[in-house]
């Protein structure tokens, strides 16, 4: 197994943020105690896969997140998407 990313550190805040940010509104958080195992900050280091695959990072968090973002929206739409409890589409 390899591990993928772009070797930059992010907190799970920073991505909460991110999102508000990338859909414009305010998103409803309930905010806890860490539980067992939880990490503080996620950071994937590419080097093993830059090694074994002569892979590189390409896509930034903001980038990757707007266009995952467009992904949900479409597949939204399209009626090809998955949910708990069914189908998230019209």
């Amino acid at each position: 197994m390899i591990n993928v990313g772009a070797g930059s550190r992010a907190s799970l805040n920073d991505a909460v943020e991110l999102a508000r940010h990338l859909v414009g509104r305010h998103l409803s958080i309930e905010q806890t105690t860490a539980g067992s195992g939880d990490v503080p900050v996620t950071c994937a280091d590419p080097s093993t896969a830059q090694r074994t695959l002569g892979w590189n990072p390409r896509t930034d968090r903001v980038t990757g997140m707007t266009a995952q973002l467009q992904w949900l929206k479409n597949a939204s739409r399209s009626g090809h998407l998955l949910v708990a409890g069914g189908s998230a589409g019209p």
